[in-house]
């Protein structure tokens, strides 16, 4: 479930943070991350590449895409984007 939320909204989400656990790692700002909604989730079920650019203590982060959308949403959702050998970019 993606969540866009307003300028205001998101300063009441929390404090910042310096790292969070997602799906399957750690991160911190200017890491690299995949995001994707499942059909079932109302998205395509493709990937999508972007940067961690604020982690909150609640658990959210904002994401900013390659493609220059940016999202908010729980960390959870982001997996660590991975070069083709396997290693965490």
């Amino acid at each position: 479930f993606l969540q866009y939320i307003t300028e205001e909204e998101e300063e009441e989400e929390g404090d910042e943070t310096l790292t969070a656990l997602c799906a399957d790692g750690a991160v911190a700002n200017g890491t690299r991350v995949n995001t994707r909604l499942t059909e079932e989730e109302g998205g395509n079920g493709e990937w999508y590449e972007g940067t961690i650019v604020k982690l909150w203590k609640n658990g959210d982060c904002e994401i900013l895409y390659d493609d220059g959308d940016r999202w908010t949403g729980s960390v959870k959702q982001a997996y660590l984007w991975k070069t083709d050998d396997g290693a965490a970019f």
